[in-house]
């Protein structure tokens, strides 16, 4: 005698899995610099899974500079905190229930993440990335250039915060300028 067959199915089952990020509210400082405004955007991109926050400095939000930037921030659904940015006591406020902590600050203020660091423990933030995109500061060959993100990165792994560390290597646009003694701006001038 042959098996029975399965019941036929009159509709195709259909799983939706939805999986909760671990770092759901994201604060990003230095979202407005050159390469902040594409990390910033590359959270917004993803906005069914994280609520960003853009720390931006009373100057900055006043400024016209940056206000195409910055309307474009909230046009993708940012949330712009105002934020004088000048020491621990005066950011916890604004980071108090965030999840993870991005810092795409510019080589001029690398030290200043002394004391986001600070904040960000006594916040119980989850994660922090500090900003040190370009050269690997644990790089022997690199030593001269790292300055102060040597200095965070020891600050950062006796801070206890869970933390990630990323070096993606010297952008080009930054290899090709004067301080690498080439003044490229468009590909006539290799002709």
């Amino acid at each position: 005698m042959p098996a029975p067959s399965p019941p036929k199915r009159t509709s195709p089952v259909k799983f939706k899995v939805m999986v909760a990020p671990k770092y759901q509210k994201v604060v990003i400082v230095g979202a407005t610099g050159k390469l902040g405004q594409f990390i910033a955007r590359a959270f917004l991109d993803r906005k069914d899974l994280f609520d960003v926050y853009l720390l931006v400095r009373p100057q900055t939000l006043k400024g016209s500079e940056k206000a195409e930037l910055i309307n474009d921030f909230r046009m993708k659904g940012a949330r712009l905190v105002e934020n004088p940015l000048t020491d621990a006591k005066s950011l916890l406020p604004s980071i108090k229930g965030m999840d993870l902590f991005v810092s795409v600050v510019g080589d001029a203020a690398i030290g200043e993440q002394a004391w986001m660091i600070e904040a960000a423990k006594e916040a119980k933030i989850k994660r922090f990335i500090p900003s040190e995109f370009a050269l690997d500061p644990d790089n022997a060959r690199f030593k001269e250039f790292s300055g102060k993100k040597e200095e965070i990165a020891n600050l950062l792994a006796q801070s206890g915060l869970e933390y990630l560390r990323l070096s993606c290597g010297l952008f080009m646009d930054l290899l090709l300028s004067p301080t690498f003694g080439w003044n490229v701006r468009s590909l006539a001038d290799f002709k």
